[in-house]
């Protein structure tokens, strides 16, 4: 109750942001860049969720592309080449009540899985010998995902090495059981927080960034902080600058 996040976010946030200084007399750092990394949703729909946020849907993409001989267009649900055409791929149909909020109904076309017939029906068998189609891959969790796409057949290396730093950092924070295409309405603030911290992961250029987190710790088990203070220091030794606003005293220390 000191006024710790209003100083954090509205006045050095906000300052740095604008590049002039917002409720202060003065701002001296100017060559860098500052990023509030908050607990508010990433997505205000179900189309978004970790795989679109982190881009590792385009890596997913290519390797089904490149396997199946469809283009990469097809294995997404925001565009008119892969989406159900009932629900336009939300996977469901709003119902619209006169006097009572929507409600929303599982698509009767293709039973929440998002994609027309055809794209289901192109598989990519992995390397434990099941073949998937893009549903059955998007309702892995993380730890069921990072085995498979280490051996992914038809990525680059770039798109191995890019898709283990995206999942290692979610592992990493303690979200192995979130689904890859799990509706971003349906993560926990701190969980969206925590996406948010892994897609920094492993990204060049972090020396002019600022990361700003405001009590990151909130509901978090014991075991997963622990995992928050491993990627912490992971971003802090590519060179980010991290500021939180915390009460947790293990943190702290």
């Amino acid at each position: 109750g000191s006024g710790k996040s209003p100083l954090v976010e509205d006045v050095l946030y906000a300052s740095m942001h604008a590049g002039e200084p917002i409720g202060c007399a003065g701002l001296d750092v100017i060559d860098r860049r500052a990023e509030l990394i908050d607990q508010s949703p990433i997505g205000r729909n179900p189309r978004s969720n970790p795989v679109t946020y982190t881009k590792l849907l385009d890596i997913i993409r290519e390797c089904y592309a490149a396997n199946t001989g469809l283009d990469p267009t097809c294995f997404s649900f925001n565009t008119s080449e892969g989406a159900c055409p009932a629900c336009k791929g939300m996977g469901a149909v709003e119902i619209k009540m006169r006097y009572l909020p929507s409600t929303w109904i599982t698509c009767s076309e293709c039973e929440g899985t998002r994609f027309t017939d055809n794209v289901l029906d192109a598989r990519v068998t992995f390397g434990d010998r099941r073949a998937y189609s893009i549903a059955d891959f998007l309702d892995l969790t993380v730890a069921e995902a990072l085995p498979l796409l280490r051996s992914a057949p038809g990525l680059s290396k770039r798109g191995h090495e890019d898709a283990e730093r995206i999942l290692s950092a979610l592992h990493d924070i303690g979200l192995d059981y979130l689904r890859l295409g799990q509706p971003s309405p349906t993560l926990s603030g701190g969980e969206a927080q925590r996406v948010k911290l892994a897609k920094h992961l492993g990204r060049r250029g972090l020396k002019r960034k600022v990361l700003i987190l405001d009590e990151p710790s909130t509901g978090l088990h014991p075991a997963d902080i622990h995992g928050l203070l491993v990627v912490l220091d992971r971003l802090a030794r590519s060179g980010g600058t991290i500021v939180l606003v915390e009460h947790n005293p293990d943190i702290i220390r």
